[in-house]
């Protein structure tokens, strides 16, 4: 019952699960916030000669720390690190390396490197130490590339890697908790799914419920009641040879012709009714013919169906506007700001990106524009990052201290603006909000991609003349 509804449970959560899941966020706060009063005196009690993560258990304690430290064996199992300026994480020990799943560097290591941290492989300006990769950890140097420490020397910050923001929140932990514990499903036809069969079904909520416990066995029918040692007469079968799984998915595109006038799956109904039918014959000796029996189902489908479109005609709540993100329709410059937009286009099998920037504005005589090519780039978002931060910089050499910067892309202008964190961006987050220091007035926002034609067609020019000219240098290989 608490397995997932796509694996043939019912959804409900494991009690006992969840109160660790509820443990883990105390356990996220002493790691994340290692200054606030609750992590200053647990750890001076208990972690006075070693870390909270490698704290073993006691055999005398209180049971709050107990309770602390199972939550705190979940959070292990999920958490990583991003890379700041690498001072506080340990190369072989840490998991650093993907910031989706724990990967740490495996093989022989050689003594005088048992101790390194990834500082030991930035150079003084913040850039990998190429030639360090390649002698230490030759198999992972290309992915170790990829991440992007912080210029401005941020420190590294613990994430958990299952969110896309890399922040612990007691639902992903349960979830995280529950895979482990997970418990086989029942065995199906190949071509069943629970998701589309049963719970996502045009049929009431109770004949959803119905149909789960038949297919897990769990009506009190002969067949299961003498499965379970229990002596019955009554042995009833929906369709004989076929699995009633294998029915289902037969009927899921079945038509009912006139004069039914019944939409949708009609295989609940007509199952619902052959019960009802099979309930009055056992508890009230009252037999019902099949014309009955099939007419019923026809009939409670019908209801059903005509409830439904009622319902739908009848609804004329106003639609809700889902924009949270601040969109500008007039890009003109306040105030004498100079306007800028960047984008990035992405090359995923080189891992290769093409940053872009335009600026334009009264204290500009005319439009300035800038691209670069940049390879060890995981991914789109970190592509459009980076242009923003580069833009940044380039402005900063030009004397603009007013400064309005627009981008297509709404979740790095969200991680920008504090609304919202992602992993990704951690590092580069960092650098732009210590370069915008330097600026009078500086505000991000975000436009749509039509008002940007300009940097996306310098970003994509960039990137396919990268392509035929290879010898591209890396400005963050050292």
């Amino acid at each position: 019952m608490t397995a997932p509804k796509a694996l043939g449970g019912l959804g409900l959560r494991d009690i006992q699960l969840f109160n660790q899941a509820l443990l883990a966020k105390l356990a996220w706060r002493i790691i994340t916030v290692p200054d606030c009063l609750l992590a200053r005196i647990l750890k001076g009690k208990y972690c006075q000669r070693t870390s909270f993560l490698d704290a073993n258990l006691p055999s005398t304690c209180s049971h709050g720390w107990r309770s602390i430290l199972f939550g705190r064996d979940l959070l292990k199992e999920n958490l990583g690190k991003a890379i700041g300026n690498g001072q506080t994480t340990r190369v072989w020990k840490d998991s650093w390396i993907s910031l989706e799943e724990d990967v740490r560097p495996l093989g022989p290591q050689r003594e005088e490197d048992m101790d390194l941290m990834v500082s030991d492989l930035l150079t003084t300006d913040m850039k990998w130490n190429g030639a360090r990769l390649k002698e230490i950890l030759p198999m992972m140097s290309e992915k170790i590339l990829c991440i992007q420490p912080s210029r401005s020397g941020v420190e590294d910050r613990f994430i958990w890697q299952p969110l896309p923001s890399g922040v612990y929140s007691k639902r992903s932990g349960y979830f995280s908790a529950a895979k482990k514990a997970q418990i086989p499903s029942v065995s199906t036809c190949d071509d069943f799914k629970w998701i589309n069969d049963v719970w996502r079904s045009s049929c009431s909520p109770k004949l959803r419920l119905f149909l789960w416990s038949i297919i897990n066995n769990a009506l009190p029918i002969g067949e299961n009641l003498q499965n379970r040692g229990m002596i019955s007469a009554t042995n009833f079968h929906i369709a004989a040879g076929m699995d009633f799984t294998e029915a289902l998915t037969r009927f899921r595109r079945t038509i009912c012709l006139p004069p039914t006038v019944v939409v949708g799956a009609i295989v609940p109904w007509i199952v619902w009714s052959l019960w009802l039918s099979r309930n009055t014959l056992i508890f009230e000796d009252k037999k019902i013919t099949p014309e009955e029996t099939t007419t019923k189902g026809l009939r409670l489908a019908l209801e059903w169906n005509q409830a439904q479109r009622k319902e739908i005609t009848n609804s004329s709540l106003p639609e809700e506007s889902r924009d949270r993100v601040h969109t500008t329709s007039d890009n003109s410059p306040m105030n004498g700001s100079t306007t800028c937009k960047t984008d990035a286009a992405w090359d995923k099998n080189r891992k290769r990106a093409g940053l872009a920037w335009n600026f334009s504005g009264p204290t500009i005589p005319s439009p300035v524009e800038g691209s670069l090519v940049q390879d060890f780039i995981a991914s789109p978002l970190v592509a459009e990052a980076l242009a923003l931060l580069t833009a940044l910089g380039s402005a900063k050499d030009l004397g603009i201290t007013k400064l309005e910067v627009f981008s297509d892309c709404a979740t790095l202008i969200g991680a920008t603006n504090g609304r919202i964190q992602s992993k990704e961006l951690i590092g580069i987050v960092s650098d732009i909000r210590s370069i915008s220091s330097g600026f009078t007035s500086l505000s991000f926002s975000y436009f749509p991609r039509s008002k940007n034609s300009l940097s996306d067609c310098l970003a994509k020019t960039v990137l396919r003349a990268s392509v035929s000219n290879p010898s591209v240098s890396n400005p963050l290989v050292g």
